[in-house]
């Protein structure tokens, strides 16, 4: 797993000396040129006003994240999730900690087949489940073949340490090998309970082209683990989003 030049484990060493986290610096350049952040001027609030790129962001009517509640159980088989241990690249976006990968298979659902690009994580979470908010949620960003993005979201409770996560904060810390256990399985809960609903990327442009499934059963992290990630970025959670006329399904 290789740290991108000038990423995570330099700003980490950057945010210690200056006593502050990553969080706090201004916001990144974003895929169209346009600046974006989760606080003040260039945050969520602002995010269709910055770029007519982002209108989404405002105009939207199937926005994510969203409240997971009054769900309708619904018969629609199984999401049938085939990854395979690999070697990934960390980077740090700007926005967040993010692992992309190649060749890590994907997920079936009802025909349809998403290959797995990359992996995320917010602090805190960005769904809510019931009205709770878990500390940290990963996403897992899939992609069909006709263009079409499909997320499993993962939430992340605090328990027992964590083999993947802590793979990863072991490449951040500059120990080389840690791909060789960088099992991504270790990242899902066993219980196959999922909700489902369309929706957008959570972050500009806001694209509303996401089949959402958001994992019932959290997995856990250790306080430790939850609080390194915490420390790179504090709050990158976009605020939760009106339902509007969409349904959520919960299937099993």
């Amino acid at each position: 797993m290789a740290i991108r030049s000038g990423s995570i484990a330099m700003l980490l060493g950057a945010a210690a000396l200056a006593g502050c986290t990553v969080a706090d610096t201004p916001p990144a350049t974003g895929a169209h040129g346009a600046t974006w952040g989760y606080e003040g001027a260039t945050g969520p609030s602002a995010w269709g006003e910055i770029s007519e790129d982002y209108a989404l962001c405002t105009t939207g009517r199937q926005g994510s994240p969203v409240n997971l509640h009054d769900a309708i159980p619904a018969a629609l088989g199984p999401v049938a999730i085939g990854w395979q241990p690999v070697e990934g690249e960390v980077v740090d976006t700007g926005h967040g900690v993010q692992v992309n990968v190649a060749n890590a298979g994907g997920f079936t659902s009802r025909d349809h087949r998403y290959e797995l690009l990359q992996f995320h994580f917010h602090t805190p979470a960005e769904h809510l489940l019931q009205g709770r908010r878990f500390p940290l949620e990963a996403h897992f960003v899939h992609r069909r073949e006709d263009g079409m993005l499909g997320v499993i979201g993962v939430f992340v409770q605090e328990g027992t340490a964590n083999p993947a996560l802590q793979a990863v904060l072991d490449e951040l810390e500059g120990e080389r090998g840690a791909a060789a256990r960088l099992a991504i399985t270790n990242l899902l809960p066993q219980e196959p309970a999922v909700y489902r609903y369309a929706g957008s990327l959570t972050t500009p442009p806001c694209s509303e082209t996401v089949d959402w499934f958001v994992m019932e059963q959290p997995i856990t992290g250790s306080p430790e683990q939850i609080a390194a990630l915490a420390r790179l970025y504090a709050d990158n959670a976009r605020p939760v989003q009106p339902l509007n006329r969409r349904f959520i399904l919960r299937s099993d």
